[in-house]
């Protein structure tokens, strides 16, 4: 040996903190560029292989996340209901109080506008042929929502506004249907959510919360 030799230096082995945190990474860019695929490609277009692609791991690397390009979806949209929804009830009595009500409906429109890029393209990908209905409609339970059956929380969530409608509605006359109110309710929080989102140049700050208050007091 001479003194122009190499000293080895032993690496330390991978904690288990590092390998969780490896995986995490790996599973949100597969997500990201999912979610970009499937807007600008279309999801019946776009394919693991061009996810991997895109994403520059290989194919095999996808798969030991996700059993297939609908998983992956399903995985995207269920964080964005748990987000979504997160402040839904949120003493989790089953009763929706008025004071709940407003901030579960302030909450959605923080998010849609902090994340306006994420649920523009989440919104394409949805309004794509058969999308919705393969993850909602058909008997597959891929979107859950706090590990629950989303059809069993969507059942609830109706519950609990129906209610919350009903109880608005006291004193009213004959005319007043809860489920009509409910419906419109739902009608106006997803309509003001594409127009802005489609058309994010026509709504500057001021104009964005009077919306979100003209809602409230329209429906509180």
């Amino acid at each position: 040996m001479t003194g122009r030799s190499v000293k080895k230096v032993a690496m330390s082995p991978r904690t288990a903190r590092q390998y969780d945190t490896i995986r995490k990474a790996k599973r949100a860019l597969i997500k990201e560029v999912a979610l970009t695929c499937f807007a600008d490609l279309g999801f019946h277009s776009t394919t693991i292989s061009t996810i991997a692609a895109k994403a520059g791991i290989s194919k095999g690397l996808i798969y030991n996340y996700f059993r297939s390009k609908d998983d992956i979806l399903a995985e995207i949209v269920s964080e964005s209901i748990d987000e979504l929804y997160s402040s839904f009830d949120t003493d989790h009595d089953g009763h929706l109080s008025v004071e709940e009500f407003e901030v579960f409906v302030r909450k959605i429109f923080d998010i849609i506008r902090e994340k306006s890029r994420f649920w523009r393209l989440l919104f394409a990908i949805m309004m794509q042929n058969d999308v919705y209905e393969r993850l909602f409609v058909r008997e597959n339970d891929l979107v859950k929502r706090g590990g629950e059956n989303m059809r069993v929380f969507s059942q609830e969530m109706v519950r609990m506004f129906i209610e919350y409608f009903t109880a608005r509605g006291n004193g009213s006359d004959e005319s007043y249907d809860p489920m009509i109110e409910m419906l419109m309710f739902v009608n106006t929080l997803k309509g003001f959510a594409l127009t802005f989102l489609f058309s994010e140049e026509l709504y500057s700050t001021p104009y964005y919360e009077k919306m979100v208050d003209a809602i409230i007091s329209r429906y509180r």
